[in-house]
């Protein structure tokens, strides 16, 4: 949680510095009648302004908080309910759906082979299941050794991030060394390869 809601901090204060941050150049266009250019300039009774905040390069305007506030609200969505999604549903019943209704203009016009394609998407949905698990023990580690980040400099700072995101890649890429080495055993090699799953699922499909 701690990872996801992260990402998504940063990716909302990326939206709100870089929406509007590009100023147009203005030419401002005074009066060229000398007699007008002693007059008052026009008040405005509202408290209303676009740009919220001008530290040079950096503009925060009413569009980029606009964009921020949505930016965050898609990132959230999109990742809880994919979280929620392979949760409550089992990957092979994912995958069943994929097969029969997404894929079928692919498999009518015979463009690829769509048991092979289903299977890449059965192990897709399988391997993000394995990714948020591993965000989750990186947060859990950096919680249970109680890193106060204050006190830490820069380069401690990331030496610590940087190992504990290794390990959590080196860690998913010794659990897909270890799925291809179990499919090749299995016969994923074979011409005539069927996964068991997607054929169990097949078949409770047509009773």
């Amino acid at each position: 949680m701690l990872r996801r809601g992260g990402f998504e901090r940063g990716g909302g204060i990326f939206t709100l510095l870089a929406a509007d941050a590009v100023t147009v150049p203005l030419q401002e266009r005074l009066p060229t009648d000398p007699d007008l250019l002693g007059l008052d300039l026009f008040k405005d009774t509202t408290s209303y302004k676009y740009t919220l905040a001008n530290l040079g390069i950096i503009k925060i305007t009413r569009r980029s908080v606009n964009l921020a506030a949505a930016a965050c609200a898609l990132q959230f969505a999109t990742i809880q309910s994919t979280i929620i999604c392979l949760t409550t549903t089992s990957p092979e019943e994912l995958t069943k759906a994929f097969t029969g209704f997404f894929l079928l203009p692919l498999k009518w016009f015979r463009l690829v082979n769509v048991n092979e394609l289903s299977l890449s998407i059965l192990l897709s949905f399988r391997f993000l299941g394995l990714i948020f698990e591993e965000l989750q023990n990186v947060a859990k580690g950096m919680l249970s050794r109680n890193i106060n980040w204050k006190d830490l400099a820069l380069v401690a700072r990331i030496d610590i991030g940087t190992t504990l995101i290794s390990k959590a890649i080196n860690n998913l890429l010794s659990i897909s060394n270890q799925i291809a080495r179990s499919m090749m055993v299995r016969g994923y090699s074979a011409k005539s390869f069927v996964h068991p799953h997607l054929a169990d699922v097949k078949e409770r499909g047509n009773e």
